[in-house]
């Protein structure tokens, strides 16, 4: 399978960017633009769902999907074959590509063909850095920074703890010595493994965003966990899974 093909796709190969441009393209109002590019949604249904604001014409959309559900494996293929077309005109290659979002693709590339008739690949994003660490991709754009694979909802409850520790990382290692970025990542596991840090720090970084407890026959989802209790926690995940995954990425 071509990666073209897939919905859903993140370069294996490529683990962090560091200091160069990566392009975010989305195309505008994917869903039905492509349908009808491809003749297979009518003129004026289109005309009609794309004069309307966002939030109506996606409901309204998926609604005409749920009447339609033959359309969902037509809209598929035709999300595929936009995204060949994407890349074949571009000249893109595996080697450019960072991932892929269904509508959006991420190339270290800034293209030149971006038109086709009626869908359009909007330039969304620059960013300035990347890293991948498991499921999770961070974009850092000159002091912000986007998460993919965790959820929108998830955000508010890292703002005052991943967030701002990714953010120092990404400017360190754009700015710094390569072993200033390990001294600050090593700083965070040892405050980690001693558990100096706030608890809000021990909330799993993946998507759920909840606590995870030592004692597994206690299935109880906690969003919210008091300090009294902290020795109940399981730290294991981030402390595997994020903390030395990231610090393996700079070794």
């Amino acid at each position: 399978m071509e990666i073209y093909e897939r919905d859903s796709w993140t370069n294996p190969g490529v683990n962090s960017i560091i200091g160069k441009e990566i392009y975010e393209y989305d195309i505008h109002s994917a869903g039905v633009n492509v349908l009808l590019y491809y003749g297979h949604l009518d003129k004026s249904l289109a005309e009609d769902l794309l004069s309307k604001d966002k939030k109506d014409r996606v409901v309204t959309f998926g609604k005409y999907l749920r009447k339609h559900p033959e359309l969902n494996k037509t809209l598929k293929e035709d999300f595929s074959n936009i995204r060949k077309l994407f890349f074949e005109s571009n000249g893109l290659d595996l080697y450019d590509i960072v991932s892929i979002k269904k509508d959006a693709i991420f190339t270290t590339r800034r293209v030149q063909f971006t038109e086709f008739d009626n869908v359009k690949f909007d330039l969304k994003h620059n960013y300035s850095s990347y890293l991948k660490i498991p499921n999770l991709e961070f974009y850092y754009d000159r002091g912000n920074i986007t998460i993919k694979g965790i959820g929108d909802d998830a955000i508010p409850y890292y703002e005052s703890t991943w967030i701002p520790f990714f953010k120092n990382v990404f400017y360190k290692a754009e700015t710094k010595e390569k072993e200033e970025v390990i001294k600050y990542i090593r700083s965070y596991i040892d405050k980690y493994k001693k558990c100096e840090l706030d608890i809000e720090f021990y909330r799993v970084l993946k998507p759920g965003y909840m606590f995870q407890l030592k004692n597994k026959e206690d299935d109880t989802v906690y969003l919210e966990f008091p300090k009294e209790r902290f020795d109940e926690l399981d730290i294991s995940y981030n402390y595997t899974q994020i903390l030395m995954k990231l610090g393996l990425i700079f070794i």
